[in-house]
């Protein structure tokens, strides 16, 4: 055999042999390939439906806390009207566990930390601890209306409409792991932050949301933690009520108390302010007035003469009068219903945003006992007065003599002292034989220790001798007759300076006697006060200049007064550090970077703020002046002379429109008293507030939704396992 033909066969056997083995590696790697595609395809189907799973539950667990926040919102909550400030912090207190540690919250006194831009240097708060306490948050239980619930899913609704009931909704919402389809999340209760004696804010946010799905050999894991946008807030307060320019309870003088129309008119005026009633507006079809900044009312249908209606709060009829034609709208949504008033309002008015008729309702407080306790605990309580002197002045008590026009303040020299003096009445009396016993009857009062039986204390005149008829004097009433408030009381003088420490005049040594207290600022009378000074003008001024009108009040000192009767103001009350106007600070125009502190309010509670018949013409007032049951106006405002302006630069707060003046109709000709000529001061809704003055007593919710806040803002990251 041929030996080259054996090995060129086998050569070619083996080329064959590798072929096939190659083309066998070949076919084996293409099945591997189409398989491997296969299963990657079924991976990556299975890795995406678990993926959607994760994200439908975390879809799922953000509803959820939308339905939360829904639940807290200042729609949802409504608290109750005889909730009091005692309880309100004990609901505090539980809410951060039971005994919480208060501490300084500063972020609340360097940044604007409210709903109203108010600053709030004595802000405090405590941390939520966990407690098994079944009423911790009773602040959210009490306060969320039952009919909130039902726009939650039926499943999730509390049992029934019992405190238990809702008790036990909030504890396991705030408690522990909530579980949602393939997510779970933690929502809980963070703080609890005092701003102030009447503002309590509870803060609530997501510690934890995490969703796990898996399909087949995919897991899909997405979880997140909170924004700093993702804490939610609400805040219960005492609204104050020193929020405009001009706030009446009634748009309507007393004399129109029963009018079924409002008869005060928008004509031409100016306000400079915000403005607000409680009632309906009533504006003139050719009105010309011009609001410089919101312009809100309540349209409240059942106000009584004074105080708040039964149970609290108003029945709300939204509406304005054009003339004596009511206007009203159909609508039943607010934001529609106030679009409908504003096109019906004259085409001359103006305003700096569209008018709200549907604004809550702001209740007028009821009593003084507040400012009467602060008085009595580190103020002054004013027995027998009959008004009061304020002045800043030198230590010699010379009242402040120049005024720097373009720092707009008035020099004080060191130390400066705030002058507080009590006017009494020159007394006479009168007696009579008289049988009724119930007309102050009895003795006349003798001896040193005598009691003076019924006669009030400010109708207790000299003791003199009684004059005895028919061997007997239990026949006689005595009836003190009150003389004018002419006379500074030696004994009732009184100064603070800077650090706020008290001192009394002793007539008998002419020295100023430490009184060991620091003074708080309230000074409270049971009766009137029938005259209310400060400096006289220099030089006989009579237009009013800010340079002639001396300080009644120095630049360190804040002030209250507070009577159940009426208050006459008899002269200009000026501040030492003149506040800018609502113009100059709308217009950045007032060259006074650092606010002025220094703060007056005079609060009358059951009878009317007034200015004197002796108040000079153009006449200055920096103050905040709260007529709870009347009205702050001019006395013999239709016989008066015309006095040009009252110029205020404060707040007007009253529950009857009250008249400073009478102009010929439809004009601005004076025929008698004042115009008005009113600015508000802009550091009354900043913190600068004059101490112990009134708040409303009807409680009001705020929420978060205005700074961007929400519970479901989160942020994520993903993983496989």
């Amino acid at each position: 055999m041929d030996r080259s033909l054996t090995t060129k066969g086998a050569t070619t056997i083996l080329v064959v042999l590798i072929t096939l083995l190659l083309m066998a590696g070949i076919l084996a790697a293409s099945l591997r390939l189409s398989l491997g595609s296969r299963q990657n395809a079924a991976d990556n189907a299975a890795a995406l439906r678990a993926q959607y799973r994760a994200e439908s539950g975390v879809a799922l667990a953000q509803s959820r806390l939308r339905d939360i926040q829904g639940l807290l919102s200042s729609g949802a909550m409504q608290v109750p009207p005889t909730l009091s400030a005692n309880t309100l912090q004990a609901y505090a207190d539980q809410f951060c566990g039971g005994a919480p540690s208060w501490v300084p919250a500063p972020e609340f006194a360097s940044a604007r930390g409210g709903t109203d831009d108010a600053l709030y240097e004595n802000a405090q708060q405590c941390l939520v601890t966990d407690s098994t306490s079944v009423n911790q948050f009773d602040f959210l239980a009490t306060m969320v209306r039952g009919l909130s619930y039902n726009a939650l899913p039926p499943a999730e609704r509390p049992l029934n409409t019992s405190l238990g009931a809702y008790r036990a909704f909030w504890n396991a919402a705030l408690r522990g792991q909530q579980q949602v389809g393939d997510a779970g999340y933690e929502l809980r209760a963070l703080r609890m932050v005092k701003l102030d004696e009447n503002t309590y804010r509870a803060y609530l946010g997501v510690a934890g949301l995490s969703a796990r799905a898996t399909d087949g050999a995919a897991t899909r894991v997405l979880a997140g933690r909170r924004s700093q946008s993702g804490d939610w807030w609400v805040e219960v307060r005492l609204p104050s009520l020193l929020t405009e320019v001009l706030l009446t309870n009634h748009h309507r003088s007393r004399a129109a108390a029963n009018s079924s129309v409002p008869n005060i008119n928008f004509v031409n005026q100016d306000f400079d302010g915000p403005v607000h009633t409680n009632e309906k507006f009533r504006f003139t079809p050719q009105s010309q007035t011009t609001f410089r900044d919101t312009l809100t009312s309540a349209g409240c249908s059942n106000l009584p003469a004074v105080g708040a209606p039964s149970g609290g709060d108003c029945a709300p009829a939204a509406g304005l009068y054009i003339g004596t034609a009511l206007q009203t709208s159909a609508a039943s949504e607010s934001g529609q219903i106030d679009a409908d008033l504003n096109a019906a309002l004259p085409s001359g008015v103006s305003l700096a945003s569209p008018a709200q008729f549907t604004a809550p309702y702001r209740a007028f407080p009821t009593n003084a006992n507040d400012q009467q306790a602060d008085a009595a605990d580190g103020g002054l309580m004013l027995d027998n007065a009959a008004g009061v002197d304020l002045y800043a002045g030198d230590s010699a008590g010379s009242p402040l003599s120049s005024y720097d026009a373009d720092a707009r303040k008035w020099a004080e020299p060191n130390p400066t002292y705030q002058y507080l003096s009590v006017y009494v009445r020159t007394q006479d009396y009168d007696q009579t034989v008289q049988d009724d016993a119930s007309v102050y009857s009895g003795n006349i009062p003798t001896g040193p220790n005598a009691t003076w039986n019924a006669t009030p204390p400010g109708f207790r005149g000299t003791r003199v001798a009684p004059v005895c008829v028919g061997g007997g004097c239990n026949d006689y009433t005595f009836y003190w007759v009150n003389r004018a408030p002419s006379v500074i009381d030696p004994e009732q003088r009184y100064r603070y300076g800077a650090d706020r420490l008290l001192q009394k005049f002793n007539p008998q040594t002419g020295a100023w006697d430490p009184q060991g207290q620091v003074f708080n600022g309230v000074l409270y009378s049971a009766g009137s006060l029938d005259k209310v000074t400060g400096p006289p003008r220099l030089d006989a001024d009579t237009s009013g200049a800010l340079a002639s009108a001396p300080p009644a009040v120095a630049s360190f000192a804040q002030l209250t007064l507070a009577a159940e009767g009426n208050v006459k103001i008899s002269s200009d009350l000026t501040l030492s550090d003149t506040p800018c106007s609502f113009k100059e600070r709308r217009e950045e125009t007032c060259n006074k970077p650092d606010h002025p502190q220094n703060v007056l309010g005079i609060y009358s509670q059951s009878g009317n703020i007034l200015i004197a018949q002796q108040a000079p013409a153009n006449l200055n007032i920096h103050a905040a002046l709260l007529a709870s049951s009347g009205e702050v106006g001019a006395e013999a405002y239709d016989s008066r002379p015309p006095s040009g302006n009252v110029r205020l630069i404060g707040s007007v707060i009253q529950n009857w429109y009250g008249a400073f003046g009478q102009v010929q109709g439809g004009t601005t000709v004076p025929l008698s008293g004042y115009g008005r000529s009113f600015s508000y001061d802009e550091r009354l809704r900043e913190g600068v507030t004059p101490p112990s003055f009134p708040v409303s007593p009807s409680w009001s919710v705020t929420d978060a939704r205005g700074g961007g806040k929400r519970l479901d803002s989160l942020v994520w990251r993903q993983g496989r396992q």
